[in-house]
């Protein structure tokens, strides 16, 4: 299954919903999604069986200012986007 929704401003519409992955993780995972495997970075189905390289890429920039800040909860946020990717990997 494919998203075609533009990941960076509308993951609340897209991921948000289906992962609860938080607003603030957005744009971190977004180019980590992009970074990391070249997929769109809505192509679920591509980009889940990379999902230990994305989070590996995306945490450092979720706990950043730039994403969530120092206090994120970087376990509902791979759970949320474990979630996501169950049947996608």
């Amino acid at each position: 299954m494919k998203f075609s929704i533009t990941f960076i401003t509308l993951i609340s519409t897209v991921f948000g919903q289906l992962g609860n992955i938080p607003s603030c993780a957005v744009n971190c995972i977004e180019q980590s999604v992009v970074k990391v495997t070249g997929c769109g970075s809505t192509d679920v189905d591509c980009a889940c069986p990379h999902f230990d390289d994305i989070e590996n890429d995306a945490i450092p920039c979720v706990i950043s200012s730039q994403g969530c800040g120092p206090n994120a909860n970087h376990d509902q946020i791979v759970a949320a986007a474990q979630d996501l990717c169950a049947g996608h990997e």
